[in-house]
């Protein structure tokens, strides 16, 4: 009973905290938005495997030097995963649509927009493991002008220095869709 009680002033203290106008006409705004990026990445993924387990976890970040919006997307599923890990895909927003960018294969969590830039594109750190490497480690993906680095295990890439300053964006803990629900 204290528990639901507690979980009952939380709710209140959210919906007071909610209904000044301010906060409402925002918070209105980013749920909308959230939600028609979502549905929209939804149809994109859809269109791309049509598997009822597939799944993933996505954030829409600004990454590059343009006004486009990018999303992040990790999938899990038989047509994604392999023993050497999942597939990352950078998607931009292009109208209602979102297209892919880059396929990155056998990558695993966590997923970090670094601070540095190649051509106008902020860097992506991924985790590589599994598929023979006995260690996992993380590596730096450039995007070399029309896409990211395609395979981050092959040529035996350097180990990225775990200082370097960036932002997680994909983690275990972000939450997972069903692509086909």
């Amino acid at each position: 009973m204290t528990i639901v009680r507690s979980f009952l002033w939380q709710i209140i203290l959210i919906i007071g905290f909610l209904n000044s106008s301010s906060c409402l006409a925002e918070s209105n705004n980013d749920i909308g938005q959230i939600a028609e990026n979502l549905a929209g990445l939804k149809r994109c993924l859809q269109s791309l495997d049509t598997d009822k387990e597939t799944r993933f976890k996505a954030e829409v970040e600004k990454v590059s030097d343009t006004n486009a919006q990018h999303a992040v997307v990790y999938l899990r599923g038989r047509k994604w995963c392999g023993s050497g890990g999942c597939t990352l895909l950078m998607l931009e927003k292009h109208g209602d649509d979102w297209k892919v960018i880059s396929k990155i294969p056998v990558v695993h969590l966590p997923i970090r927009i670094l601070n540095k830039k190649h051509n106008g594109w902020h860097d992506l750190s991924v985790r590589v493991g599994g598929g023979g490497i006995t260690e996992s480690y993380d590596v730096d993906l450039h995007f070399d002008g029309k896409k990211f680095s395609k395979d981050p295990s092959s040529n035996h890439p350097k180990k990225l220095d775990l200082t370097e300053p960036g932002e997680s964006v994909i983690t275990d803990e972000l939450t997972e869709y069903l692509i086909n629900e």
